[in-house]
């Protein structure tokens, strides 16, 4: 199975692509593409690479992400192979293996959040394609359990929410949106934190 393709550029965009990732992607893949991502926003900002080239280094990042954060297995293997080489001793004898992943589970989720946010700053931008679904803050997905919540993959699906609906995504995002009362406001405010800036039709 072909490994994920690293993004077409242009010369002059000031970026310089990262070695191609292993299949699966290791951490330090994950890490380029993330670095890779972020330094394309900063060139994207300053007008020194084109709407289509953003978009493939964004979606470059989310695939990286996505197939490691997709194969838990893998990160569980690769954190017990350490603790047994570092401690001469079994996973479970050494620390609780479930605390240590703690912290790379949240890490992917603040990644897959802003790879989210950026997809749908391009969708606001263009008006092409679905948005994607953005983390709550403590990185659950709104869409599965315990929540269930319709998943906000268009304009008119943000609209369609009930007030009850409304609420609970509005306090999913809680912290990081301004405080506001009715129902409209807290959907102009959910669709600030999906990213969708200047088109609300």
């Amino acid at each position: 199975m072909p490994g994920i393709a690293l993004p077409v550029l242009n010369d002059g965009t000031g970026l310089v692509l990262p070695v191609a990732p292993s299949d699966p992607p290791s951490e330090r893949n994950v890490a380029r593409a993330a670095l890779l991502h972020s330094q394309a926003i900063n060139q994207y900002g300053r007008d020194r690479i084109s709407d289509g080239e953003m978009a493939r280094v964004a979606v470059y990042n989310h695939n990286v992400v996505e197939s490691v954060a997709g194969k838990p297995a893998w990160l569980e293997e690769e954190i017990s192979n350490g603790i047994s080489r570092t401690f001469g001793a079994q996973p479970g004898e050494a620390m609780n293996l479930e605390r240590l992943l703690a912290p790379i589970k949240t890490s992917l989720a603040a990644i897959q959040r802003s790879n989210a946010i950026m997809h749908n700053f391009l969708f606001s931008s263009s008006g092409m394609g679905t948005l994607e679904i953005v983390p709550f803050k403590d990185g659950e997905d709104p869409t599965k359990e315990p929540h269930f919540l319709p998943a906000l993959t268009s304009l008119q699906s943000v609209n369609d929410l009930s007030d009850a609906e409304v609420r609970a995504y509005y306090d999913g995002y809680d912290g990081t949106l301004p405080l506001v009362r009715t129902t409209e406001a807290c959907r102009a405010a959910i669709l600030v934190k999906l990213g969708v800036v200047g088109r609300q039709d």
